[in-house]
């Protein structure tokens, strides 16, 4: 076996639009690991969120959640670690995402606020399957007030309003890790809670030499899991900023079996 361990995004990667993934490419999976491969999903989605769907697919051994920055064993829903931006600066990016008046979440132990529903609240329910907490006050005061560190922070907005915040983010690049999943989302978390980080720690937990892996993504938040992997892949579907970061692009979206196509093609 080439490749020993494949880690793959979830949403726009591993699950099509419909958030199903076909019996096809499951079994190819399952095969994989059969014949004594390891695969493992790294999403920015909550751990609550992504838990219960890996578990449904039958996956074994570790999920990683909130884009690499806490690793949960499937099995037991054991937390192997957890990275969290501290209250303090994390009050200051709310502010900052509040004075721009773009739409937010604060995450916290299985949880998520925000002050607001709207349709990206509906949208974002939809697809996690985990109801928002509201609060009846801004994300700021009520971070401050209950004096919570943040899992992560998620702005979801139109393009003009979330290149607005990510240029009055920029004095935090070096303290915080700010990714623009595409042109409708940004995330932020600590600078370690990357995907390539939590690659090299499954790969470690594994006992696999990073050569020997492969890791497949379509957004921004792929881009460090990509590049850190010994072959990074961009599903077709992908942003341009993590084709650039892939060796290689596959000519197969997500809605094409794409994990499929990669591990009869590489393994």
């Amino acid at each position: 076996m080439k490749y020993d361990l494949i880690v793959s995004d979830y949403d726009g990667t591993l699950i099509k639009k419909n958030g199903e993934i076909s019996d096809e490419q499951l079994r190819t999976i399952n095969a994989y690991v059969s014949s004594g491969g390891k695969f493992t999903v790294i999403t920015g989605r909550m751990t609550t969120s992504i838990l219960p769907l890996v578990r449904k697919l039958g996956l074994k051994g570790y999920v990683s959640s909130f884009n690499g920055g806490e690793l949960t064993e499937i099995e037991s829903g054991k937390t192997l670690y957890s990275k969290k931006i501290k209250n303090s600066l994390a009050i200051e990016i709310y502010k900052i995402i509040e004075s721009e008046n773009a739409y937010a979440h604060g995450y916290y132990c299985g949880q998520y606020f925000t002050p607001e529903r709207t349709t990206f609240t509906d949208f974002y329910e939809k697809i996690t399957f985990v109801k928002a907490t509201l609060i009846d006050k801004k994300l700021s005061e009520h971070f401050t007030e209950n004096k919570l560190d943040t899992n992560k922070i998620l702005v979801m907005d139109d393009k003009e309003k979330l290149d607005r915040v990510m240029n009055a983010l920029q004095p935090y690049k070096d303290r915080l890790n700010i990714i623009r999943s595409n042109d409708f989302q940004i995330e932020i978390t600590t600078p370690d809670a990357t995907k390539g980080n939590a690659l090299k720690y499954i790969a470690q937990e594994f006992n696999v030499p990073i050569e020997k892996t492969i890791a497949v993504g379509d957004g921004g938040n792929d881009c460090s899991m990509l590049k850190t992997a010994g072959l990074g892949i961009a599903v077709a579907n992908a942003e341009e900023i993590t084709k650039r970061s892939a060796d290689v692009v596959l000519k197969y979206t997500n809605e094409e079996n794409a994990v499929k196509r990669i591990i009869d093609e590489f393994i």
